[in-house]
């Protein structure tokens, strides 16, 4: 019993080891899954704060944009007689419009006049029009026009969206959330870098960088197309001023008669009529059915005995095969003559249905035949009143030739109106000749003193982030108007002598210069001649052109006007 007591105590006490030892093992199995229960809730924990720093590593914030306005082009002039808007000009054609922003966007209104002058069939007021609107919204234009586009530095970074000008690269440590971020402004190359491990205060930062950087970006800019805006300054009031130079240094455009032609293309002004098409059913395989079943039409003869008939029929039972036989070949040719009567009765429809396109057919046919006479008669009433007309230009070519005074006035305008300046304003010329004497009288309008360039210099302030507009002081503006109105008078002698140096029909030149302005006391519009100037070939020809003082060489040659052509004081012809 000892024995067996002993052996039971030891088997219990085992037992009890083996308890505790899976005691211990759960309890250690429990601290092992609670430790990756800590370690996963920490890992998803930091995921959580790295997915927050991921977000944050971007922009959100809005940013502004560039707002130019090339403010040297801002001109008021808008004639009321012309249909010419905005929108025509947007439909122009590209190319064209193309060369005339180029040229504007530099401040050469000379070239872009000329561009539409040699290229389009606009008058020249219409032409200063035109001018005036893709100045007033020049940026607009060269926005909207990729082959516009400034080439240089920032030319390529104009017209994106603000964001894209920024470069973001971001790193976020997966161990500690902790994020570095670069920004790179692509414009300027300047750069910046933050660090963080609050998401909120990195995305805070970012925001705050970006928009620095872009407030830097954009003073960048506008201190350099502030030299744009001072180039076009300087350009045009060049060109305002030196007039006289120009003219001199180009060839003096004269009027074409071939231009007055009519050398347009006939076009049918007749709604069109299409030639109309023949399109009947195809009944050959209609035809070639019929003809298939009239070659397999049923016969007696071609009925033949099936193999148990053969059978039956050669042990006794021949007639009554021969009765069956009978049968099936009067349901073969009744089927036969169905399809036949069908196919028959089809191909009679689709004639009937081909004869009625056939005639809808003749008669759109004889429309289509009239429209096409009617066209003919068209074209050569067309053609004929296009050589009468041309023959009236060639008559009027040796009207001119022949030196008549209605021709010459009107070729001596027309050219001195194809004269280019670099000034917005409403030309306006008209001409007598007196044949007996050789002498041409011009009437010119005058620009006025608000229509003339006087925009001195623009400066930019960096911490008003402004542009301001220096106008010239009066002495210059009246300055600069006389010496500009001085000029015209004497280029448009110098045109007229130059035009008529193959023509030999003019002695003398007689220039008014007029301005039309609205009178103070009447509130009316005035027209008054504020200088005059007669002049001959020979007095004319002897002055070196280049080397004048306008004022002093319009007074030698006695021409009369005040000396401050800005009082609009009227003269005495």
């Amino acid at each position: 019993m000892a024995r067996r007591s002993s052996f039971g105590s030891i088997v219990n006490q085992s037992l009890k080891a083996m308890a505790r030892e899976a005691a211990r093992a759960e309890r250690a199995a429990e601290r092992e899954r609670k430790a990756l229960m800590r370690e996963y809730a920490k890992q998803e924990k930091l995921n959580s704060r790295i997915n927050k720093m991921e977000a944050a590593c971007s922009f959100s914030g809005k940013l502004q944009a560039l707002n130019v306005n090339f403010i040297s082009l801002k001109r008021d002039f808008m004639p009321s007689h012309s249909l010419l808007n905005i929108k025509f000009v947007e439909s122009f054609d590209k190319e064209i419009l193309c060369d005339v922003i180029n040229n504007l966007k530099v401040g050469d209104r000379i070239k872009a006049i000329n561009c539409l002058k040699y290229e389009t069939k606009l008058t020249y007021n219409e032409i200063v029009l035109f001018i005036s609107i893709v100045e007033n919204n020049i940026y607009k234009f060269i926005k909207e026009n990729e082959d516009c586009w400034f080439e240089d530095k920032f030319g390529e970074y104009e017209f994106q969206p603000a964001l894209s000008l920024f470069d973001l690269d971001s790193d976020v440590d997966y161990d500690t959330a902790k994020s570095k971020v670069e920004i790179i402004c692509i414009p300027t190359g300047d750069t910046e870098t933050i660090s963080g491990k609050d998401p909120l205060v990195v995305k805070k930062r970012i925001n705050t960088s970006v928009e620095r950087l872009n407030k830097k970006w954009i003073q960048q800019f506008n201190k350099y197309h502030l030299d744009r805006e001072i180039s076009i300054i300087c350009n045009i009031k060049e060109a305002q001023l030196n007039l006289l130079k120009y003219i001199t240094t180009n060839s003096v455009d004269t009027f074409d008669y071939e231009s007055l032609k009519d050398k347009s293309y006939f076009v049918s002004k007749l709604p069109q009529i299409r030639m109309p098409k023949l399109e009947l059913i195809d009944l050959t395989n209609l035809n070639n059915g019929l003809l298939e079943a009239d070659n397999n039409k049923p016969t007696e003869e071609k009925t033949e005995f099936l193999f148990w008939e053969k059978l039956l029929y050669s042990v006794g039972l021949k007639d009554i095969m021969k009765k069956r036989r009978n049968q099936r070949f009067s349901i073969a040719l009744l089927e036969w003559e169905n399809y036949r009567n069908k196919l028959i009765k089809e191909i009679e429809s689709k004639k009937a249905t081909n004869e009625e396109i056939k005639q809808k057919y003749d008669i759109l046919q004889n429309e289509y035949e009239d429209y096409l006479n009617n066209v003919q008669r068209e074209k050569e009433e067309f053609i004929e009143k296009q050589k009468i007309y041309n023959k009236t230009i060639d008559e009027r070519v040796d009207n001119f030739q022949n030196k008549e005074a209605t021709e010459l006035e009107y070729y001596y305008k027309n050219s001195v109106m194809l004269s280019s300046y670099p000034i917005i304003w409403e030309k306006d010329v008209d001409l007598k000749y007196d044949a007996s004497n050789k002498c041409i009288t011009v009437d010119y309008k005058l620009p006025l003193l608000s229509e003339i360039y006087d925009i001195e210099k623009i400066t930019y302030s960096v911490s008003k982030d402004e542009y301001t507009v220096v106008l010239a002081k009066e002495k210059q503006r009246k300055q600069d108007y006389n010496n500009i109105l001085y000029q015209i008078c004497l280029r448009t002698i110098y045109e007229v002598f130059t035009i008529d140096s193959e023509i030999n029909g003019i002695n003398k030149i007689t220039f008014n210069g007029n301005v039309t302005d609205i009178d103070k006391a009447t509130g009316k519009k005035q027209t008054t001649c504020i200088l005059s100037l007669t002049t001959d070939a020979d007095s004319f020809g002897s002055i070196e052109l280049e080397n004048i003082d306008y004022y002093a060489c319009f007074k030698k040659l006695n021409g009369i006007s005040e000396k401050d052509l800005t009082t609009m004081t009227p003269i005495n012809l």
